[in-house]
């Protein structure tokens, strides 16, 4: 192949200039955001993954996962419970009486998310840009079963579960009495 061949090829491919106005709607106007889940909840038959980004190890000692007072059991349960979520559809996880996801967060909620992943208690966020908040229970033998805390990202094309925080005496969604 001759050199102005290969130029020609080479130009070819490095000459492309594409506006951004040319596109269209394909570039958002809006700056990237992973944690803007605000639309309705859609069920993904994907498995999810966790990530430990923003876990509460020290920030907020009444939920924290590294707690002298629970017992090794919990843990124990925390790991049986991960394992068997990453082998469950978003799908079939929605579906589970003790497993729930909403953008609805509650003060407490919109709170730890704040401190853990904003690092900014004092921020103000409109509805719109509330994320999306899940938790599940450990257990369901009994009324005090501790709820683990995570937030729901789907931005890089897979479900991911960022766990916060362990609520291990219910002080996040208290229980109703009846």
């Amino acid at each position: 192949m001759s050199k102005h061949r290969i130029n020609d090829i080479l130009r070819l491919n490095l000459d492309v200039d594409i506006k951004s106005n040319e596109l269209g709607g394909f570039i958002p106007s809006k700056k990237f955001d992973p944690f803007r889940v605000n639309e309705s909840i859609v069920a993904y038959m994907e498995v999810p993954s966790f990530d430990y980004m923003y876990l509460n190890i020290k920030s907020i000692p009444e939920y924290c996962f590294c707690n002298e007072h629970l017992p090794i059991d919990v843990y124990f349960e925390y790991f049986n419970k991960v394992k068997a979520i990453s082998h469950s559809t978003i799908d079939d996880l929605l579906k589970i009486r003790h497993f729930n996801m909403s953008s609805s967060v509650s003060k407490k909620e919109l709170t730890l998310y704040k401190k853990l992943v904003l690092n900014d208690e004092t921020k103000h966020l409109s509805p719109s840009d509330y994320p999306t908040i899940g938790h599940f229970e450990l257990w369901t033998k009994e009324e005090s079963a501790p709820r683990v805390f995570f937030l729901y990202d789907t931005q890089r094309g897979i479900p991911i579960f960022y766990i916060l925080v362990m609520d291990f005496k219910h002080t996040i969604h208290e229980r109703k009495s009846t």
